[in-house]
Parts: structure tokens; C-alpha cells; sequence
């Protein structure tokens, strides 16, 4: 009998929604991917695989922690929550 998958697959709707709402406040707040990481406690480079929606070595949707989406939050001086309702906006919900 095959054994079933265990790993949660994400949703690209979904992190496609965070990612771009995430790059459209930071450039909102006129801040650099670099300060915004700074910021959020992140390397540039992850935050940038976070705002392309993908990683660059493999091409797959890039999955993002509470614990990070939080930091994010907190970079850009915004609530989580404020966070979510725009991410809920983007995709509809």
C-alpha cells in the first residue's frame, strides 16, 4: 500500500496573495527589500523569494511561517490582521 503524503502542499492563490501584498505595502512605505528585511529580521534573499512567490533554486512556491509572516508584519508597521483582511481582499474571500 502506497503511503500517503505527509507534507502539506501550499496553496499558490494563496502565497501568490501574501507575496503580493506584502511587496505592494513595502513599496507603499517606500522601503527596499533589503531594509524591509532588516527590518523583519529575514535575509534580503528570503524576502525576495517570499515576494516572487517562489525559490529561485527550485522553482516551487515558497511556504512562509506564522513566525515570519508576523516579523513581516512588524517591518512594515502593520497589525498581522491588517495583513490577512488585505491578503482576503486580493484573493476575494
Amino acid at each position: 500500500m502506497a503511503k500517503p503524503e505527509s507534507r502539506h502542499q501550499p496553496n499558490p492563490k494563496l502565497l501568490r496573495a501574501i507575496a503580493s501584498v506584502i511587496k505592494e505595502l513595502r513599496e507603499k512605505k517606500k522601503l527596499t527589500q533589503e531594509a524591509l528585511a532588516q527590518k523583519s529580521g529575514i535575509t534580503w534573499r528570503y524576502l525576495q523569494e517570499i515576494e516572487a512567490g517562489t525559490t529561485t533554486s527550485e522553482d516551487k512556491l515558497k511556504n512562509i511561517s506564522m513566525s515570519i509572516f508576523f516579523n513581516i508584519a512588524k517591518g512594515l508597521e502593520v497589525k498581522p490582521e491588517e495583513l490577512i483582511v488585505l491578503i482576503k481582499r486580493k484573493l476575494k474571500f
